[in-house]
């Protein structure tokens, strides 16, 4: 349900909606206050035609009072009373008591009765005599509305108040207000209003009040967005006394009459004048409700008016070096007002918007000051304080001593490249006072010199940039140096190396050779020559089935292997691969296929037992054999990391065998195998473990 908005820019709106008459449809808008004993309701309709026809006609107002069991309310009809009907304006003649009373009632008459309201052409052939009597309608209205505003005694004598002093506590109710219009082709909309007797709340304090002093004037500023349903107008309040006593500051409210181009205005302002400068003054706002409730006063805000300031600032001239390292300022500034000046101060910043300190001030008749202690970087501005104490400041210049000093080698250099190749370097910032920026280079090798990237001088502590990915360079490298405002510039900082996000496989492995025996499978290949390889994966398949697996996963620069996990009379297939830091994987190599050689096994290994003797640093391997001797028996033995390889061999009448080439801290598997002149041998032993 839509509120009236009971504000002069509401009233002077008319104007506008008149102009689109098509898209507004006339209805009855109305808002209630309840006040414990009694509910007020007022009401306006929405255009001027619906205003005109029902002051002809006058208004119902229907009271429904609401079950208070909400389970009820779903079973039972509101019970429904008349309270008023046929509600218009008084007649002219009652009107003077009300005009007396506020000139709004007067207005408000004028607006109603009145035989003419600014209309001159009165020829009813002409087309602007049409025009002009639109025009008066809307005036009428608008002015008869802002009246009602104004007053609660002027709403009630135009036909747009009524007061329910027939309530319960405690009840909840719905006014029903609509016009009794006699023209059946002009329909209005009817109007409602939820209200309960308890709910009455009290009224907020205006926020954000705001004063800007000048010479004897004010202006004040206030929240106005908050409050637009709440407040149609405002009261100032002054204090001279620090608060003990305040009084407004005009007999009539405020109003604001200057909406945004979107409608509404977020501040309310107002100035007002000081009677004296030079005086502290508090003042206070205070709401008025379209029922005449005055709302608490706002947060007082204080200060004191004092003589504008001069028209015209110093204006700086030149800054130059003088011989012995010192900067003289010269400033301009017209001689004839020397009598309105008190003083010249000069001062001093890093930084054009830094924080200025006094370097020390000169009288109204001097135009020069020398800083005989100037930073590497100064910024300058001249001060007048005026015989009232009021300031105002020149631009500021720049102004550096002869540098040939090189800002100072920098540190902290860091970077990060996400995977889409997009580069950040940060570093931190110098202490430089002249600093002008830094530039940055990059090379993809130390060997080689460094190429700058910047254009000009980063004045940031953080560059970003795209680099190529689709490389074979791994690692891009970069520094960078300071410059200062003179040209001059520092030293590299030490470089960093950023490793690129990895978009290429490795090189696959080269194989050079493979070999069968009857107890294991050798290969032999070149490794990847990728930089990045981190590890070379074997995989093996049954030359009948699909699927591959991982036999072996090998260091980047092992280059030979033996299976000895294959199986006699079934036929493999062999591959490898390299896979980077990156994870990812090469092609795999050319397939292999092979399979054991079927000497026709010999007896098996028996038992083996393993003695370690970590005093004398040695492993004893013994086991049994009870086929024929062997030409020899050879030991194949891995650490963890590595592939199981030939190491020894014994002669055939040995069953025992002695390491000592050993590592602390290592675990050491050995198995044995017999072998016969003839090529034939035995199967391999079972593995033996040895954690040493």
């Amino acid at each position: 349900m839509k509120k009236v908005s009971f504000i002069l820019f509401f009233a002077i709106s008319i104007s506008v909606f008149a102009q689109q008459k098509n898209e507004i449809k006339p209805a009855v808008a109305a808002i209630a206050k309840s006040f414990g004993d009694s509910i007020i309701i007022r009401w306006a309709p929405n255009t001027p035609m619906a205003w005109k026809l029902s002051n002809k006609d006058g208004y119902v107002i229907e009271r429904y009072t609401l079950p208070k069991d909400q389970k009820e309310a779903k079973k039972t009809n509101a019970i429904k009373v008349v309270l008023a009907s046929g509600i218009k304006p008084i007649p002219l003649e009652q009107w003077e008591p009300v005009a007396k009373w506020t000139d709004f009632g007067a207005i408000a008459a004028q607006a109603i009765y009145g035989k003419s309201f600014n209309v001159n052409n009165k020829d009813p052939n002409n087309f602007m005599q049409a025009v002009s009597l639109a025009q008066e309608l809307e005036s009428r209205f608008s002015f008869a509305l802002f009246s009602a505003d104004q007053s609660l005694m002027v709403a009630k004598a135009s036909g747009l108040l009524f007061t329910d002093k027939a309530i319960q506590k405690g009840e909840k109710y719905v006014y029903k207000i609509y016009s009794i219009i006699q023209n059946s082709t002009y329909k209005i909309d009817t109007g409602f209003v939820f209200i309960g007797t308890d709910d009455n709340k009290p009224l907020p304090k205006p926020i954000q009040v705001k004063g800007d002093f000048g010479d004897r004037v004010v202006l004040l500023s206030w929240n106005k967005i908050y409050f637009d349903n709440i407040y149609s107008n405002y009261f100032i309040e002054r204090s001279s006394d620090n608060g003990k006593t305040f009084v407004k500051t005009s007999k009539l409210p405020f109003i604001n009459t200057s909406p945004t181009a979107e409608g509404k205005a977020e501040m309310m302002y107002r100035v007002d004048s000081l009677p004296e400068n030079n005086v502290r003054y508090l003042f206070r706002v205070r709401g008025v409700s379209p029922f005449e409730e005055i709302s608490p006063p706002s947060d007082t805000i204080g200060g004191l008016g004092k003589k504008a300031p001069l028209s015209m600032a110093p204006a700086i001239n030149s800054v130059t070096n003088t011989k012995d390292g010192k900067i003289k300022i010269n400033w301009r500034f017209p001689k004839e007002q020397n009598s309105k000046v008190k003083q010249f101060e000069i001062l001093r910043a890093r930084q054009a918007n830094g924080d200025y300190k006094t370097l020390g001030s000169t009288k109204s008749d001097k135009r020069e000051f020398i800083d005989d202690k100037p930073a590497r970087t100064n910024y300058y501005i001249i001060r007048l304080t005026d015989v009232n104490e009021n300031t105002v400041s020149s631009f500021p210049a720049l102004g550096q001593p002869i540098d040939s000093l090189p800002p100072v080698k920098p540190v902290g250099l860091s970077g990060t490249i996400d995977p889409k190749g997009i580069l950040t370097l940060r570093w931190k910032k110098g202490s430089d006072e002249d600093l002008k920026g830094y530039r940055v280079y990059m090379a993809n090798s130390l060997k080689e010199e460094f190429t700058q990237v910047t254009r000009e001088a980063v004045r940031d502590t953080i560059f970003t940039d795209t680099i190529n990915l689709n490389t074979l360079t791994s690692k891009v490298y970069y520094k960078i140096m300071a410059t200062d405002m003179n040209g001059n510039i520092s030293v590299f900082s030490d470089p960093i190396t950023l490793k690129r996000p990895d978009i290429i496989p490795p090189v696959p492995p080269v194989i050079q050779k493979f070999t069968a025996s009857d107890s294991a499978i050798y290969f032999k290949w070149v490794p990847s020559t990728s930089e990045d390889v981190v590890k070379q994966v074997l995989y093996r398949k049954e030359k009948s089935t699909p699927t591959w697996q991982s036999i072996a996963v090998l260091t980047p620069k092992t280059s030979e292997y033996y299976d000895t996990s294959a199986a006699a009379k079934i036929t493999y297939e062999y591959s490898l691969t390299a896979v980077d830091d990156s994870k990812l994987e090469s092609d795999k190599t050319q397939v292999f296929t092979l399979a054991l050689v079927d000497y026709g096994f010999n007896g098996e290994i028996g038992k083996v037992e393993s003695k370690v003797d970590r005093q004398e640093k040695k492993v004893e391997l013994k086991w049994e054999y009870s086929d024929k001797e062997p030409e020899r028996f050879v030991i194949y033995r891995s650490t963890k990391d590595e592939p199981l390889r030939i190491y020894k061999s014994v002669s055939g009448t040995e069953k025992k065998f002695i390491d000592k080439s050993l590592t602390m801290n290592t675990t050491y598997t050995y198995r044995i195998k017999a072998n016969y002149p003839d090529g034939s041998g035995s199967p391999l032993s079972n593995e033996i473990i040895i954690n040493y």
